[in-house]
């Protein structure tokens, strides 16, 4: 999981929709098995897994480790090091890397590694792919035989994204859409979210502050404190209202890629990766609420091809 900077959520002109969805859609019979990452930082290589693995011609289990080191050798070979991944990298390394199926490359999910601020580029990326570049590129690399053409892969910009209208259209072209988001881990409990009990802006992880009054509120009291413009005024620049986190603990706070695969009311219907002992079956429902504040990134997949 990579830690995301709210900070730069305030900053933002944005546009807020009104909930005018009537839509229900539901593909999760057309999904791929729940799956679970472990306490690993490949949440969005499970994301683009899962997006993949429902397209024709693809392998019905996709290789995450594959994804995810061939998105970190790029790093080691291009950036500075950074733990986790944003989902618009992968819109550089699917085409140029493709993908292998699980039995060539199986993900770990009990793999632990202690990495130390010091230690040199290469061991970072080998600890966290739990693979090296030299050995990715020489010894499975070659075995690519399908690959993601790069018309096929598409990031969108923050402003369409925040919009459930604009993403529900994404959803019925693609049934399955990868989508990160800024997350407080107290809002994502194993046994306090469910399809019957959505992720909601009721326990984000903020406050809001009223800078002309000092007043903090919770997220869920500005509509109707402010009316039913407020979502738009706090991401205004110069904006008045600007987020305070309830919790001191930075870990506590981060980023998360799942997949929304379906609409049900004012909720999106999200797969996640923690395994099938999370949430309904896997499933959680997460209100256009909390996906208009927190939404991050974006991501669709249309096509798998032989190389």
């Amino acid at each position: 999981m990579k830690k995301l900077n709210i900070f730069w959520l305030f900053f933002l002109s944005v546009n807020i929709f009104a909930q005018e969805n009537t839509t229900n859609l539901d593909f999760r019979n057309l999904q791929s098995p729940v799956k679970d990452q472990g306490f690993r930082g490949t949440c969005t290589a499970f994301a683009i897994a899962a997006a993949i693995e429902i397209l024709p011609n693809s392998y019905p289990d996709v290789s995450e480790k594959y994804i995810y080191a061939s998105m970190k050798t790029v790093d080691f070979m291009y950036k500075d090091f950074f733990p986790g991944a944003h989902l618009k990298e992968y819109v550089a390394t699917l085409p140029k890397y493709g993908i292998l199926p699980e039995s060539l490359m199986p993900y770990n999910p009990t793999f632990q590694y202690k990495m130390n601020k010091d230690d040199i580029k290469l061991r970072k990326v080998i600890l966290e792919a739990d693979v090296g570049p030299v050995d990715l590129l020489v010894n499975y690399v070659p075995k690519v035989k399908k690959t993601i053409p790069s018309y096929a892969v598409q990031s969108y910009p923050l402003d369409s994204i925040r919009n459930p209208k604009f993403v529900i259209a994404l959803l019925k072209k693609y049934k399955s859409v990868a989508v990160s988001y800024h997350l407080y881990m107290g809002g994502w409990k194993k046994n306090d979210v469910s399809t019957s009990k959505p992720v909601g802006i009721n326990n984000c992880g903020y406050q809001i502050k009223n800078l002309s009054n000092g007043r903090l509120f919770p997220a869920t009291a500005g509509t109707r404190l402010y009316g039913k413009d407020f979502f738009k005024k706090i991401f205004q620049e110069n904006s008045d209202f600007y987020f305070v986190r309830t919790d001191p603990v930075d870990e506590h706070y981060g980023g998360h890629a799942v997949n929304i695969v379906g609409v049900d009311g004012d909720n999106f219907i999200i797969k996640n990766s923690w395994g099938k002992d999370w949430g309904t079956d896997g499933y959680v429902y997460l209100s256009f609420d909390y996906h208009k504040i927190f939404v991050t990134d974006l991501l669709t997949i249309s096509e798998v091809r032989e190389r």
